[in-house]
């Protein structure tokens, strides 16, 4: 059996479950994990608002929704991470054990960024904002 962190305080477990809830709903494989963590983690250390689609469907009322509208992310929500420039309130789903493994030890990265490639199942993670937006445009078509 893996060692845990029993001795955290609950207000740090509360941010690790809704960490690892969002984890849950971003990645899309179980490989892409302490990936997409890393991308949470990187964005909250330089005070960068999550932007996490996720975070919104939830915010909807939702538990999936293919395609995130700007006005969707308008929503006015606790949850919205694209208006709320920290965590969410709570956790937005209930994280496997892989999200909250993830949670507790993400991958070292420098990753600020990342897009689904719809095609290959899988995310692309990048640093760069103008190679994020060029393949958010190339996975759209």
């Amino acid at each position: 059996m893996e060692e845990t962190n029993d001795n955290l305080p609950t207000e740090e477990w509360n941010e690790i479950v809704t960490i690892a809830s969002m984890i849950e709903r971003e990645a899309a494989n179980v490989e892409e994990m302490p990936r997409v963590s890393s991308v949470i983690y990187n964005r909250l250390a330089i005070k960068r608002k999550l932007q996490i689609d996720a975070t919104v469907v939830y915010a909807l009322g939702l538990n999936s929704k293919d395609v995130v509208t700007l006005d969707d992310l308008k929503v006015d929500s606790p949850y919205n991470t694209y208006v709320v420039p920290a965590l969410p309130i709570g956790p937005i789903a209930s994280p496997g054990a892989a999200a909250i493994k993830a949670a507790l030890k993400p991958e070292v990265t420098e990753y600020t960024y990342y897009v689904l490639d719809p095609a290959a199942g899988q995310h692309f993670f990048t640093d760069d904002y103008d190679e994020f937006l060029r393949k958010k445009a190339e996975f759209a078509n």
